[in-house]
């Protein structure tokens, strides 16, 4: 039997999210989305419900609809444009930056 170890699964997460045009997370209980933050680590934009913390993790790289809807996902997700590779965009100092300008 092959174990999977944990370090071995967020390899493979972090591979996943790397490789994805875009991640779609409509949560309506999140408080503050981890795998949004993973998602958007990895390079991939998030779009999202604007609900619980997700409007501020999505506000780095991706987006929310205003309406918690599918057919407003898909719209979202039709009128994406090309996105450059920010990869490395979202750093420790980068978000502190953020926090402190914002409070």
């Amino acid at each position: 039997m092959i174990g999977i170890t944990r370090t071995n699964s967020v390899k493979h997460l972090a591979n996943l999210y790397s490789i994805a045009d875009v991640f779609v997370n409509p949560t309506v209980e999140d408080n503050y989305s981890t795998t949004n933050l993973e998602t958007i680590a990895s390079g991939t934009p998030v779009i999202t419900y604007k609900t619980g913390g997700s409007p501020e993790s999505a506000v780095l790289f991706g987006t929310t609809v205003k309406e918690n809807t599918v057919e407003n996902i898909i719209d979202k997700i039709a009128g994406l444009r090309p996105i450059p590779d920010k990869r490395g965009c979202v750093t420790k100092d980068k978000i502190i930056e953020q926090y402190l300008n914002y409070y």
